[in-house]
């Protein structure tokens, strides 16, 4: 099993890549397993968790509970039993990413963590035009210690800038390379 876990701050554009390489993807089914709800594509043995509604403003792994997490970590150890174990998950965001979550993730899986990076104006002009850009400066200074210590922490295996489209299209082309897609799917 094979697991991709996109950090970075707030605005850093971690579910637009998640959301890009769903449009590229077709056949899934939504599947529940306990708290966790998450995409399970058919053509390629991929997990996406997260609540994905088209055109809802906090679609992915923001919405879920976080006792999701605990699940996640369950269904990774279990993998094998599940007939999962050629599969390959992919995570965003700050509810998923606990510390047992992320033992489960190193010690179970071929793991993959990217940390992307977005600086100065492109930054801020994302913060205002996402409901992030609502949220009181403590609680996304508070994200932001989360996901410095994560980096700290974990180590990521690789760093991508994302502030252009065409840092976009880059990361979106080796995220779909790290999950084993190698054709697009029609959009």
């Amino acid at each position: 099993m094979k697991s991709v876990v996109l950090i970075g701050p707030p605005g850093s554009g971690k579910t637009t890549l998640m959301l890009g390489l769903r449009r590229r993807l077709a056949d899934f089914h939504v599947m529940h397993y306990g708290l966790l709800q998450f995409e399970h594509y058919l053509e390629h043995p991929l997990i996406l968790p997260g609540i994905w509604i088209d055109g809802d403003l906090t679609p992915g792994s923001d919405r879920l509970e976080p006792e999701a997490a605990d699940w996640l970590a369950l269904l990774v150890r279990h993998a094998r039993h599940l007939n999962f174990q050629d599969g390959t998950v992919v995570l965003d965001g700050h509810k998923l990413l606990s510390t047992e979550l992320m033992t489960e993730l190193r010690n179970h899986t071929e793991h993959h963590l990217i940390y992307l990076a977005v600086y100065g104006q492109s930054r801020i002009e994302r913060q205002r035009q996402r409901p992030l850009g609502l949220m009181e400066f403590e609680t996304r200074q508070a994200l932001e210690d989360r996901y410095r210590n994560l980096s700290a922490t974990y180590q990521p295996s690789e760093s991508w800038l994302n502030e252009t489209m065409a840092d976009y299209e880059r990361n979106l082309a080796r995220l779909m390379e790290l999950v084993g897609i190698t054709t697009e799917v029609a959009v």
